[in-house]
């Protein structure tokens, strides 16, 4: 059990340059997306978290480990790779959640990479109404085929990230986006980042738009990419023997469904 306002943190978090964050939105995607990520590669879990912004909550193993019963509210898995991953299975007590992103990004500053700079990558989803503010949906489709876009804490963001996204192709948030309003997810971690937010912590927001009918396909495409993205970021930073562990990319047919998927509609 560990706290995101200790003085220590797990050993092997030194190593990751990179954490993912799912935020609790449309279709609970991030989640799947992030179980995805963590069974099919691995991924082990390394503490509990426990946060006052975060509600308790306790289920079934949700990957399926054997090394463990029981899953937690909020987890943190690492590999011995670039990634480091913190698992959100319950929402945020309203009006906790700026203090909650804060805490977040000071503890990546701190731990991630011995502290020699990092990166927070925030995972969403969106329902297809928010996006264009109501109007038709118009898909932003990169390399995976996915709808995905992204919103950046600075606008200078470091070379790596600026020239991964570049070779991604995917679009910004648009400025004047619903998802950029006050109360929103997505403006609650870009105005908390704001405030935490130095040269030696990049944050960045993958929104994917829900398809509604199908969480399998919807989970599997962010995963897919987030993979695109860690795979380019752990390149951009010279990354001996290429990217690893979680830092791979995962095409669509290569995911193994992990327990917590039973059930989810087609």
């Amino acid at each position: 059990m560990t706290r995101l306002t200790e003085d220590t943190a797990p050993a092997r978090v030194s190593r990751a340059r990179t954490l993912v964050v799912p935020t609790v939105s449309a279709a609970n995607v991030p989640q799947l997306a992030v179980d995805l990520l963590l069974h099919t590669h691995g991924v082990t879990r390394v503490a509990c978290v426990v946060d006052p912004a975060v509600l308790p909550a306790v289920g079934a193993d949700a990957l399926g480990t054997g090394a463990h019963s029981l899953s937690t509210a909020c987890e943190l898995f690492c590999d011995d790779g670039d990634v480091a991953v913190l698992q959100l299975r319950a929402p945020l007590v309203p009006g906790t959640g700026p203090a909650f992103v804060r805490r977040v990004h000071a503890w990546a500053r701190r731990f991630l990479n011995g502290g020699h700079g990092a990166c927070v990558v925030w995972l969403h989803s969106s329902h297809a109404e928010e996006v264009g503010g109501g109007g038709p949906l118009q898909p932003h489709l990169g390399p995976t085929g996915a709808d995905i876009e992204y919103a950046l804490a600075r606008s200078e963001p470091s070379v790596g990230l600026a020239a991964a996204l570049g070779r991604l192709g995917w679009s910004a948030v648009p400025t004047d986006d619903p998802r950029r309003e006050a109360g929103h997810v997505v403006h609650g971690v870009l105005d908390a980042a704001a405030d935490s937010t130095d040269d030696a912590l990049e944050v960045v927001v993958l929104s994917s738009t829900v398809a509604e009918w199908s969480a399998v396909q919807d989970g599997a495409t962010l995963a897919t990419a987030l993979t695109t993205l860690l795979a380019e970021l752990a390149a951009a930073d010279g990354a001996g023997g290429g990217p690893a562990g979680a830092a791979r990319k995962t095409a669509l047919n290569d995911w193994r469904q992990p327990p917590s998927w039973t059930g989810l509609l087609l």
